[in-house]
């Protein structure tokens, strides 16, 4: 289980951290697919903020839990939590709003089964021992 925490907290550090770095490379062509588009200063600078520095930071803080056992359970839990709360805000959507365009409906899917995938591995990891702890 303990590798498998590792390779999958990995594979989200990759992915969050490129949405950062493409996002604050070109906020426009990177939210294009989603139909969204920077109209002002402002609203370039909260995009690179958020789908850039903060994913890039998110990034960084399953590739710590994926290479210090110490944080892994950690960031298996801030990764499921982040997102539940992608997952929640796009259902929300659907309810409110209707029907998104194909990619939105993929990553609404997408990011239920990593939800499901990081609650999965984080249990797995509680039955563990824990490093230091008492037996």
């Amino acid at each position: 289980m303990k590798i498998a925490a590792k390779i999958f907290l990995v594979l989200n550090a990759i992915a969050f951290m490129m949405i950062g770095i493409n996002t604050t490379m070109d906020p426009g062509a990177a939210m294009a697919a989603l139909d969204l588009a920077p109209q002002s200063v402002t609203a370039s600078n909260e995009i690179r903020s958020i789908y850039g520095g903060m994913h890039f930071a998110f990034g960084c803080m399953m590739l710590a839990g994926a290479f210090m056992p110490g944080l892994t359970r950690h960031a298996l839990w801030f990764c499921a939590a982040f997102l539940g709360g992608l997952v929640a805000g796009r259902l929300s959507s659907l309810m409110l709003d209707g029907q998104p365009n194909d990619l939105a409906n993929f990553l609404l899917v997408f990011e239920s089964v990593v939800l499901a995938a990081a609650l999965f591995l984080q249990r797995g990891m509680r039955d563990l021992p824990r490093v230091g702890g008492s037996a």
